[in-house]
């Protein structure tokens, strides 16, 4: 699996360095079946899923999901549309873009805890060959946003970052999904809970001794983080 961040500032402010990581993250990695992605940008009413047309080959993704995870009614939507962002990030890991894509979005409807147990459900995909790729931000605040892309973030930012880092690292997955008890630093932090969300599923997805590896640390404009990782 992995947490990648979504990035706001892609045409005001590209961070070249980001795209160059990300265009080389799938090395070493054996190629996946099917990817299954989750943007905070595929925000809905109810849990919608799409499997792209170009890229369907034998998979469905609705059948799939119905028959394995009970509690959950999924509603297949032809009208699910990836991000810019999200089109990007395959793009740039899978240029030639011949892989089945999954689109899942993310139930307003749903609490944190919610997300994560659902999480822990589509876990069994991944033994299935599916790639789960979450995009979202560990710190999303673009109300204190600076005007400058390389600013320097705030503490608050800076120490919430390190706090869910320290938490991933020693697998304190349920104190991340009730984030906002990590204190005043967590509501400076998650502005908007749609942001913070494709980690939580993440967190119930993964197993509690997969290896954690980070492989982009940055802020942009102060206040929001790409901080991006892989499990397993």
């Amino acid at each position: 699996m992995m947490f990648i961040g979504h990035d706001p500032f892609r045409e005001s402010c590209p961070d070249n360095a980001f795209r160059s990581v990300l265009s080389t993250a799938m090395q070493g990695i054996p190629r996946p079946a099917s990817v299954l992605l989750l943007s905070c940008e595929m925000v809905t009413s109810g849990a919608r899923v799409r499997t792209l047309a170009s890229h369907a080959g034998d998979c469905n993704l609705l059948s799939e999901l119905q028959k394995n995870i009970s509690g959950i009614q999924f509603i297949e939507d032809p009208d699910l549309q990836p991000d810019t962002w999200a089109m990007t990030v395959l793009e740039l890991m899978f240029p030639d873009m011949d892989i089945p894509i999954h689109l899942m979005s993310i139930d307003d409807n749903l609490d944190p805890l919610n997300h994560y147990f659902l999480g822990k459900e589509l876990r069994y995909l991944r033994e299935k060959g599916v790639l789960i790729i979450a995009l979202g931000n560990i710190v999303h605040n673009l109300s204190a946003a600076s005007p400058e892309c390389a600013a320097v973030p705030p503490d608050w930012a800076v120490h919430f970052g390190k706090k869910v880092k320290q938490h991933l690292k020693e697998r304190n997955f349920m104190t991340l999904v009730d984030h906002f008890h990590l204190g005043p630093d967590a509501r400076m932090s998650i502005t908007e809970a749609d942001h913070y969300m494709p980690l939580v599923y993440l967190l119930g997805a993964a197993g509690k001794k997969e290896r954690l590896k980070p492989f982009y640390e940055g802020f942009r404009h102060g206040t929001t983080s790409l901080d991006s990782f892989r499990i397993g």
